[in-house]
């Protein structure tokens, strides 16, 4: 029995069953029709019919094939043989069409699709579009539509008047094996090899309930719905986070670049947004403007999702295996919890924000109490990765699932587990209530379960192939939004409630409420450096070195892309007063300008620093300079203007390859352009581990007017891909 098929008539109380076995029924394969309303105690036997079958949509027709290399019809109401057409030494699928006109096969591992006419059963044509061996057709039960699929991940749909392609279906990564149509004819499923089932809309010619183009990778590139289910805020592939109308699968706006969706105010009007650089922004949903920002104290990592009090005031975000406390509001820091044994992977915020829960790589969960920064409990049981971790809406109630395949539920008052939920059998990734409190959602690399919280028994299995990650559900429980989590950059699916459970959809109506108090944030500036954070000025430094301490906004000792000391800087450089090629400079800061690479990093740092004191004549000015992310030789990234007392501007371009290289020196270091001058070289903890030296260059403006006075100097990216940095000027 392990070989035998059974296919149920679309109309009536009618399965067709066949088997390639030889034993079954005695012969090459056969089929047989049973009536299993009672009426008919004997199958109806179809002698050498062979294993593959297909009813027409009207159930008035089986085609059979190949019990002696041969594909048959057969008249299933008296089960009287209809017609047979030409020999064919291989079948691998059969499809009739809805009112029997047509029959299609794929045959003899051809690329084509070969069509017979019904029921004289003559070749009509063959469908030729596929680029490997077709293995799977299905025919609509509602319109002259056949889908065809094969070795190649492509699906095909043909008008079988005209026998054309109408559309190729795309989105599978191999092999598709499998098609069925809904009974409706609105809907196609497909199967393949990579472990996927994807629904296509067949009208429209394209996959539905699938939103492609966007970074689904965890941690921080978690995407979040709206809590009407209405929008999804999205980073898209090109690492801008966007909102996605979820109905239509369609991008509604870009926000910005490098902005990853933190949460979705109750009400649905703002989204707060984070960078890795610990920007935290607010925008108004509808028209996309920004709102506001504060840069936090503190750099999320990209493993963990940051998290947001139910009220909006706290922010909690992840930094390794430290979780850190800011007031939203103001940026400023209020506790830093001590430190997991790992990385931090998951943290969550009780409904009364009093508490909040973090889970991470030592298996570990710990609930805090939120006011004070204390430990409330050190909860441990599970035996591998914690990665899911939700509260129950009154607070008393802990649930945690991890990557050994257990869900577990804690009772907070007593600091103990309650139960554990037996079911998945795959590492679980996350897991969540809906808004109703009555419902629990785990999401596992063996697809998706709910269960019921009340009995917590398991009361709907979802699986379909991908290794879901439950990413957010909407307040109104009605809508998920799913993704592979082994599959970088997957597709998000959305999963409606009522296709898992229709009885989930009416009892998930309710809404939340809850106050919310971040509203407005200051407007987002440029970083610059407080007075205090900026090394005092050398008594003894010369007035021809310019005081460049109001202007700096990063120090020598931070990575300026992620405001860290990660090893990646221009500690080694000697900082005060220093002489390098027979010039004095005051080396304590660094200004670094915007380009369209750093605004990925980190959108802070401005285009233009204006108003640099010099209020001298001058016969030549020089800079301690360099570039990062420099690539395009001979390309203009920056410069200096300087105005005269007289109203008059000089320009002096930077062009990189030619005043200035990459801050990173080559491994095999070329002759340098003539007129390219290297001030000072060195390295970093980071530049060493690959055998690599830093460097600063001197870049010269030679003065047209050196009778004039230079009131001020401005300095100026033309926002290319490398950034443009300065660390000091010394004039003569």
């Amino acid at each position: 029995l392990s070989t035998a098929r059974a296919v149920f008539s679309p109309v009536g109380p009618v399965v067709a069953i066949s088997s390639e076995n030889y034993f079954w029924f005695g012969s090459g394969g056969e089929a047989a029709l049973w009536n299993y309303s009672g009426s008919r105690s004997n199958a109806l036997r179809l002698p050498n019919s062979g294993g593959r079958i297909a009813f027409s949509a009207d159930g008035r027709l089986l085609a059979s094939g190949l019990g002696d290399r041969k594909i048959h019809l057969w008249d299933t109401a008296t089960g009287k043989h209809m017609g047979q057409t030409g020999g064919a030494r291989l079948l691998d699928s059969l499809a009739l069409a809805r009112d029997g006109q047509w029959l299609a096969a794929a045959v003899d591992e051809s690329t084509s699709v070969r069509v017979w006419s019904v029921p004289n059963c003559q070749w009509l044509a063959d469908l030729p579009g596929h680029e490997q061996r077709v293995i799977a057709v299905a025919a609509s039960p509602t319109a002259n539509l056949l889908a065809s699929s094969g070795r190649d991940p492509k699906i095909r749909l043909w008008d079988m008047e005209q026998r054309k392609v109408i559309a190729t279906l795309s989105g599978h990564g191999s092999e598709v094996g499998s098609l069925t149509f809904s009974p409706d004819g609105q809907w196609l499923a497909s199967a393949s090899k990579d472990e996927t089932i994807r629904v296509w809309k067949v009208a429209a010619g394209r996959q539905a309930d699938v939103l492609t183009n966007v970074s689904c990778e965890g941690g921080l590139q978690i995407p979040l719905l709206s809590p009407d289910g209405q929008l999804l805020a999205a980073n898209r592939t090109g690492n801008e986070l966007g909102l996605f109308d979820v109905a239509s699968r369609q991008l509604v706006r870009v926000l910005a670049p490098s902005r990853h969706p933190v949460a979705f105010s109750p009400g649905g009007d703002i989204l707060v947004s984070i960078t890795t650089s610990g920007l935290l922004e607010t925008w108004d949903v509808k028209t996309g403007v920004n709102r506001g920002g504060i840069l936090l104290p503190c750099r999320p990592n990209r493993e963990a999702r940051t998290c947001l009090s139910p009220d909006g005031s706290l922010v909690a975000a992840a930094t390794g295996n430290e979780m850190v406390l800011c007031d939203a509001r103001n940026g400023r820091q209020r506790a830093v919890l001590p430190k997991h044994g790992g990385l931090i992977l998951g943290a969550a915020f009780s409904a009364d924000g009093r508490r909040l829960a973090t889970v991470g790589q030592d298996r570990l969960v710990r609930v805090w109490n939120v006011a004070n920064a204390q430990l409330y409990a050190t909860l441990r049981g599970h035996k591998a990765d914690v990665r899911g971790v939700v509260f129950s809406s009154d607070g008393q109630l802990l649930v945690t699932a991890g990557h050994d395949n257990l869900i577990k539920v804690w009772h907070l008052k007593t600091r103990s587990e309650l139960l554990t939920l037996h079911g998945h059998k795959s590492p679980i990734n996350w897991v969540a209530y809906t808004p109703d409190g009555r419902t629990l959602v785990s999401a596992a690399d063996d697809g998706l379960r709910l269960w019921n919280v009340a009995t917590w028994r398991q009361i709907v299995t979802f699986e379909d192939g991908q290794r879901r990650q439950l990413l957010t559900i909407a307040n109104n429980g009605n809508i998920m939004a799913t993704c592979d989590a082994a599959v970088p950059n997957a597709p998000i699916s959305f999963v409606r409630a009522s296709e898992l459970e229709p009885a989930l959809h009416r009892r998930s109506t309710e809404t939340m409420t809850r106050s919310w108090l971040l509203t407005n944030l200051p407007p987002v500036s440029h970083l610059t450096l407080r007075p205090e954070a900026v090394p005092p000025r050398a008594a003894d430094t010369p007035a021809q070195c310019l005081d460049l301490t109001p202007f700096y906004n990063s120090l020598i000792t931070e990575n300026w892309a992620v405001l860290k000391a990660d090893g990646n800087t221009l500690e080694s450089l000697p900082r005060g007063l220093q002489h390098f090629g027979g010039l004095p400079w005051d080396i304590r800061g660094v200004i670094l300008l915007d380009s369209v690479r750093q605004r990925r990093e980190l959108p802070l740092y401005p285009v233009r620093v204006t108003g640099i004191p010099v209020h001298r004549r001058i016969h030549r000015a020089h800079f301690l300079c360099g570039a990062s992310w420099g690539a395009n030789a001979g390309e203009e990234i920056g410069g200096w203007v300087f105005h005269t007392a007289e109203g008059a501007t000089f320009d002096r371009p930077l062009r990189l390859g030619t005043d200035v290289l990459d801050w990173w020196a080559p491994p095999d270091v070329p002759p340098l352009p003539q007129g390219m001058t290297v001030a000072w070289t060195g390295a970093n903890p980071a530049s060493a581990k690959v055998n690599r030296r830093i460097w600063l260059f001197r870049v010269t403006w030679d003065n047209p007017s050196p009778d004039v006075e230079i009131r001020t100097l401005d300095f100026v990216s033309m926002m290319r891909v490398a950034a443009p940095f300065l660390v000091a000027i010394t004039v003569e």
